[in-house]
């Protein structure tokens, strides 16, 4: 999903890579972090006039949606939050960072500002030829 024109600038585009959650894209679950942070995204975006969300399926979704389940399982049996809970269930741990740096690359982006909570994988985006120049939390 685009807004704007990304691909014919030398300036640094906003970027928010959402790896798919169907608790959320599908039933609409609140619970976790995908909901406010695309949120979140989406206003940044909005503001800025331009950038990209990359919503991404991961290899291993059957076992990360299981996870997924587990993961809320344990916030409501032991009323931890999401961090603290998908470290025990280790959801979110299998990513693939090559399909949405090289999508990136294709819609023209060469330096981007990532939309992310989470520290950035930098040596698996420079290796496409991305260079992140700020993380924005949300």
């Amino acid at each position: 999903l685009t807004m704007g024109d990304v691909s014919r600038t030398t300036e640094p585009v906003l970027v928010r890579v959402q790896t798919e959650n169907v608790t959320f894209a599908v039933f609409g679950s609140a619970l976790g972090e995908a909901a406010p942070t695309m949120r979140a995204s989406l206003q940044k975006i909005s503001e800025e006039g331009r950038g990209v969300v990359l919503y991404l399926r991961q290899r291993e979704n059957n076992l990360d949606l299981v996870n997924q389940l587990r993961t809320y399982a344990l916030m409501r049996e032991k009323g931890i939050d999401f961090q603290k809970a998908k470290l025990e269930t280790g959801y979110g741990k299998v990513h693939d960072y090559g399909i949405g740096a090289q999508i990136l690359k294709d819609l023209g982006l060469r330096k981007i500002r990532l939309l992310s909570n989470h520290p950035p994988k930098i040596n698996a985006l420079e290796a496409f030829g991305l260079e992140i120049t700020e993380t924005l939390r949300l």
